[in-house]
């Protein structure tokens, strides 16, 4: 209560008392119902009946004006006014609300008299606060709610790129969400991105207010590019014809070509690299439909192959066991002398050697030896179309093996000869003798 006395010759006499009772909240509007009331009061000098005065009330910046009758004796009070303003309240649930009341008399030597004061109203309660979230795309998760009154509810959404969408309705302080995997769309190129969490307060059906605060998402690891599998291709088309099978190839001559197949991204991401190696040999591939390179050394080996997406995740390896087979260039060395009861025949002992390749216990490189002489004078060699030359399909080599020439050498001259050798690879190669 607050109070003031009138001006005038006896105003010191009379008291203007005002005072707010019974004043009450309403959450859902953010409002509070003020009662103001004022009445006179006299000592033992003072009386005035008849009056009608001017009472001039300013609550809350809103002016009205009222003309109570005035009938009060000497050490009495009169009750002049009462009423019940409603009042506003800021966004955030705070009010002080100015009060201000004037009564003016001007009779019988009584002035006029000015009561203000502020008058600070309880907070009403508002929207509640939501913490900032950290969850993983797939995953279960906690959001925390603290709420302002203990009925309120809220509805809680989600914000996360181009996505939005509720999450719970009819919520106290906490629910649970498990964010769905689609979201990782989202962030194509990174792992983690930052979104909202917006929750709507209300008190019954009246929403109070929202707020939102920053939600950020992790792409779980179990998120990564996939790859189906990789095909091994030999360029070298005389060994990959020769040979026939898959994932089968030959030292120093081929040359692997590694062809990704079935390469996809993991929820919006792409492909941004390409990996393949031969694992311990420090020979790789970084791109679609790569060669890995000459490979000098034969036995088993593992191709192992990867993917990177725009995240920056590597798919899970795809392993290929292939098979280096052993290759040397031919090998040939012969001696040769005369044999047969006149000498005229040649007879050689032929030294020779090729790569075996075998696939499946069947040898696949072919052995040629040719032969071919003249005599020592002369200037050109003639073919010669004896056992000693030939073609193996079936074996790879010869040790000391004899064969004789198919010509008759005289016995009065001398001759040179030259063997050659050659497999499914190579041009001849060929021993003098």
């Amino acid at each position: 209560m607050a109070t003031a006395i009138f001006s005038g010759q006896y105003g010191n006499n009379m008291t203007l008392e005002v005072w707010s009772d019974w004043n009450r909240q309403d959450i859902a509007s953010n409002s509070s119902t003020v009662n103001v009331q004022a009445r006179l009061r006299t000592n033992g000098y003072a009386s005035m009946y008849g009056a009608t005065a001017d009472l001039t009330l300013r609550i809350n910046g809103v002016t009205n004006v009222e003309h109570p009758s005035i009938n009060i004796g000497t050490s009495s009070s009169q009750f002049i006014y009462a009423h019940d303003y409603v009042v506003p309240h800021d966004s955030d649930g705070t009010k002080t609300v100015n009060i201000q009341v004037s009564l003016n008399l001007n009779t019988a030597g009584y002035g006029s008299s000015t009561v203000e004061f502020n008058l600070p109203l309880p907070t009403i309660p508002r929207a509640s606060d939501v913490s900032a979230s950290i969850g993983t795309i797939g995953s279960a998760m906690t959001i925390n709610i603290s709420r302002k009154d203990s009925a309120f509810k809220h509805t809680v959404k989600y914000s996360f790129g181009s996505n939005s969408g509720t999450i719970a309705t009819n919520v106290d302080t906490s629910c649970s969400w498990t964010p769905p995997a689609d979201l990782a769309t989202a962030i194509p190129n990174d792992t983690s991105g930052i979104g909202g969490i917006t929750v709507d307060t209300y008190s019954g059906s009246t929403m109070i207010g929202s707020k939102s605060a920053q939600l950020t998402l992790n792409v779980q690891d179990s998120v990564k590019p996939t790859l189906s599998s990789v095909t091994l291709t030999d360029t070298n088309t005389a060994v990959k014809n020769l040979l026939n099978t898959a994932n089968t190839f030959v030292q120093v001559l081929s040359n692997v070509q590694v062809t990704f197949n079935g390469a996809s991204g993991a929820y919006g991401s792409t492909i941004s690299s390409y990996r393949a190696e031969i694992v311990g040999k420090n020979q790789n591939t970084n791109s679609n439909n790569g060669l890995l390179g000459m490979m000098n050394y034969n036995g088993a080996v593992t191709i192992r192959a990867t993917i990177t997406d725009s995240r920056g995740r590597t798919s899970d390896p795809v392993n290929v066991q292939a098979t280096v087979l052993e290759y040397f260039t031919p090998q040939l060395s012969f001696s040769a002398q005369r044999s047969g009861s006149d000498g005229t025949t040649i007879t050689v002992f032929r030294n020779a050697k090729i790569a075996p390749l075998t696939v499946g216990n069947n040898q696949k490189n072919t052995m040629k030896l040719a032969f071919k002489y003249k005599e020592h004078s002369a200037t050109s060699f003639t073919t010669d179309i004896g056992s000693a030359g030939g073609t193996w399909t079936t074996i790879s080599s010869l040790t000391n093996s004899s064969a004789n020439l198919g010509a008759s050498f005289s016995v009065l001259k001398s001759y040179d000869i030259i063997g050659t050798i050659e497999d499914s690879f190579t041009a001849p190669y060929r021993d003098w003798e």
